[in-house]
């Protein structure tokens, strides 16, 4: 067992190059490695097979850094930026989901020119997917109520019936394209970043 959890802290920190002869990548300032908070969010994530999966599709693990910040987020580099003190379920859940996106084709979809209405329906079909395996974690490992600002739709998401659960969380998104408790604007940052991207083109 010993020798597996090596391996998934290896594996979960990110400690593989990207390429023979590329250099491994470095926290940003303000931000910093944290080998034993990486373990034991480890422990939670070798259990979720979206995130194995999108690390094998990746060929390597994110670089996962800490810092002061209660936000979480994700360089262009792949590296997820997660708050210091965060409880450790609700870090993994939050990785995961960061994680998913890396390799789901969002930031491709919402960055490029088309028709601003099909990308913003198929980015929120994007972010439903990654928003429910952050859910399911939280909701799996029982996590405690969040330090800072609750995310609404945790409660919306607790309180649905299981096999509901999925419409639920695409129809909170829709309705609410301003943001809500705990979610950024979806709506509107997606139509934002898509309308650049057209204008750019022109």
């Amino acid at each position: 067992m010993q020798t597996v959890g090596f391996w998934l802290l290896g594996l979960v920190f990110g400690l593989i190059s990207t390429g023979c002869g590329d250099p491994v990548a470095t926290c940003p300032n303000g931000y910093v490695s944290n080998p034993e908070r990486v373990f034991r969010m480890s422990q939670v994530l070798e259990h979720v097979p979206e995130y194995t999966s999108a690390v094998k599709k990746l060929g390597h693990a994110p670089l996962f850094c800490f810092g002061k910040s209660t936000h979480a987020g994700v360089l262009k580099s792949g590296t997820l930026l997660l708050p210091a003190t965060q409880d450790i379920s609700r870090s993994a859940a939050r990785a995961a989901h960061l994680t998913v996106h890396l390799t789901d084709g969002l930031t491709q979809l919402v960055d490029s020119p088309g028709d601003c209405q099909t990308t913003v329906h198929q980015a929120l079909e994007k972010e439903a997917q990654a928003l429910l395996v952050e859910l399911r974690i939280l909701d799996e490992t029982k996590a405690p109520p969040a330090a800072d600002a609750a995310l609404e739709l945790e409660q919306v998401y607790h309180n649905a019936p299981v096999d509901r659960r999925e419409t639920v969380v695409r129809r909170y998104l829709a309705e609410h394209p301003q943001g809500a408790p705990g979610l950024d604007g979806l709506v509107a940052g997606y139509t934002k970043r898509c309308r650049a991207a057209s204008v750019s083109t022109e």
